[in-house]
Order: structure tokens, then C-alpha cells, then sequence
């Protein structure tokens, strides 16, 4: 049952901490976003060695736009992947220093504040464009095989 751990010592069934359940969160974000770079890292390769190789002749001239297209595209993702890394950083480090900060010093309070709300919205956005762009990207790559695969009659 959602929510709910089995306590093993007794048999019984225990509410899960909040804690447990943001870190659980946060590990899942994490993984996913190191999962799509990696899957767009491997869409990147593919797209070298499809231009590269001799296949590429036999594409339309519309195939191969879409293709270059793609390259883009996920080179955008990856970009973004990599920055929303950088970007959660940041946003960690300025909380961090918003909750070091004593409670008297109103000013720098709001000013670490102001960059956690900052990075953490520009994370959002990177993690967006990493996510959508690569499904894009897959929806793409399938055209182009499909189109491909059609085209060898």
C-alpha cells in the first residue's frame, strides 16, 4: 500500500517518513536525467555513424534534413542534461546557505533565497527540455526508419 513500509520487527504495516519519500523522489530524478543523457549520448553516436556511413546516400534529401534536425535537437538535450546538473547544484548550494544563515540577517536570507528560486526555476526548464526533446527525438528516428524502410521496395 502507497504510503505505508512493513515493519519487519513486528509484521505490521508503519507510515512512511516524508523524508524517506523526497529522498526516494530525488534519487529517481537524478537517476533518470543521468539515464536520458546517457540514452541521448547513444542517439548522438547513432546519428555520427548513420551520417558517416554509406547509408546516408540512399536517404531522400527530406530524410536527411530530418536527420540533421535530430543531430540538434539532441545535441540540445544533452546540453541541457548537463546543465540541469550544474543548475541543481547551484540550487542546493544557495538553499544550503539560505539555511546557514541567521535567522537576523533578513538580507542575505532573501538574497540566497532569490538564487535557490532562480536556479531551481532554470533546473525545471533544463530537465523539461531534456525530457521532451529526447521523446522528439525518439519520434523522429522512428520516422526516419520507417520512411527508410519503406523507401528499400
Amino acid at each position: 500500500m502507497f504510503g505505508y513500509e512493513k515493519d519487519t520487527r513486528v509484521g505490521n504495516q508503519k507510515p512512511i517518513e516524508t523524508d524517506l519519500l523526497h529522498d526516494r523522489a530525488r534519487e529517481a530524478s537524478l537517476e533518470s536525467r543521468k539515464i536520458l543523457i546517457q540514452l541521448c549520448t547513444g542517439l548522438l553516436a547513432f546519428t555520427f555513424f548513420v551520417i558517416i556511413g554509406k547509408e546516408l546516400q540512399n536517404l531522400s534529401n527530406g530524410l536527411k534534413i530530418f536527420l540533421s534536425i535530430n543531430l540538434v535537437l539532441i545535441a540540445i538535450c544533452l546540453m541541457a542534461g548537463v546543465i540541469a546538473w550544474i543548475a541543481d547544484a547551484r540550487r542546493n548550494y544557495f538553499k544550503a546557505k539560505e539555511l546557514q544563515t541567521h535567522k537576523n540577517n533578513k538580507k542575505f536570507k532573501e538574497r540566497y533565497h532569490k538564487k535557490f528560486k532562480m536556479w531551481e526555476k532554470r533546473r525545471k526548464k533544463l530537465d523539461m527540455t531534456l525530457r521532451y526533446g529526447f521523446i522528439v527525438s525518439v519520434f523522429i528516428y522512428t520516422f526516419v526508419i520507417i520512411a527508410y524502410l519503406v523507401s528499400l521496395k
